[in-house]
């Protein structure tokens, strides 16, 4: 049975328009009650217990198997994996994949091929942990696609900016189509010279959600002013909708059903850089196992 903040947000999802301009997205104020809400603001250990990317980015990954949440304390762990687990994954995931059904196979097949996206969307989605990230102030995000594996991607913020110039969430149109020429965090100014349009911004708030289609061209990135005078780092909880079966590990079965040249140049550099990787680690993993006289 569902319980009283699921079936809260069920009707939140449920309702909410799905705007398409300029891709497909929601924007939901106060999505969650301001009693759990509080609870996992409360809750949120010290920025010293994330771990660090850089001198800009840290995450806390809400991953039972992760070093970090493992030693976060016992009711930030409970908070916090009931909103993983009985709100991302129970309850908006399946609203999203079943409301956003013909785009996430559109995607897809554009991705992969009609056949391989008929059998990603029969083998279904899921919400994938999560993680908390933390961004120091000043920080920017030029306009970009997520990796090209996830569906849709959520947001939920936990700070919140003064006005559009400290901080938005900011939805761009490319001049045209990118081509995806790499399967990772995709800047198609970068990697193809595409100028892009800033068609929408969504100033960030405390509980405030925004999901969208992560398509080709569904392009986002992270708005502050240059000059702002900001004193906090910026919080924000984010997960993926993503397949149960990832495609990607079964890729070199799935080369030849590619038809699209553009798709299987993407996924053939995939692979053979995947294949590279893999071979690279058991090189050094026989090297650290080695008798030490065996390496000299």
């Amino acid at each position: 049975m569902a319980s009283d903040l699921q079936q809260l947000v069920r009707e939140k999802v449920e309702e909410i328009e799905i705007q398409r301009d300029p891709f497909p997205h929601a924007v939901i104020p106060d999505l969650l009650p301001k009693e759990f809400f509080g609870r996992l603001v409360e809750t949120i250990p010290p920025l010293d217990a994330f771990q660090p990317d850089d001198d800009v980015k840290s995450n806390l990954r809400i991953m039972d198997s992760n070093q970090y949440f493992a030693a976060a304390p016992e009711q930030f762990r409970k908070t916090w994996t009931r909103l993983r687990d009985d709100v991302i994954r129970d309850t908006i995931a399946p609203i999203l994949v079943r409301r956003l059904k013909a785009d996430i196979l559109e995607k897809y097949a554009s991705l992969f091929s009609p056949e391989l996206a008929d059998e990603i969307m029969a083998g279904g989605l899921v919400s994938s942990d999560g993680r908390i990230m933390a961004r120091k102030p000043g920080y920017k995000l030029n306009p970009h696609s997520d990796s090209a594996q996830y569906a849709v991607t959520c947001l939920l913020y936990f700070t919140s900016a003064d006005d559009a110039d400290t901080g938005a969430l900011c939805l761009f149109r490319p001049e045209r189509r990118p081509e995806l020429r790499h399967t990772s965090t995709y800047y198609p100014a970068k990697e193809e010279g595409i100028a892009v349009e800033l068609v929408k911004e969504i100033p960030i708030r405390e509980n405030l959600f925004v999901t969208f289609l992560n398509g080709a061209e569904s392009l986002h990135g992270a708005r502050v002013d240059p000059g702002s005078n900001l004193s906090h780092e910026r919080l924000a909880y984010q997960a993926h909708i993503v397949p149960r079966r990832d495609p990607r590990s079964e890729m070199d079965r799935h080369l030849d059903r590619l038809d699209d040249p553009l798709a299987r140049q993407r996924w053939q550099r995939y692979w053979d850089a995947r294949t590279q990787k893999l071979q690279r680690w058991a090189e050094e993993e026989a090297k650290a196992a080695a008798p030490s006289d065996a390496r000299g």
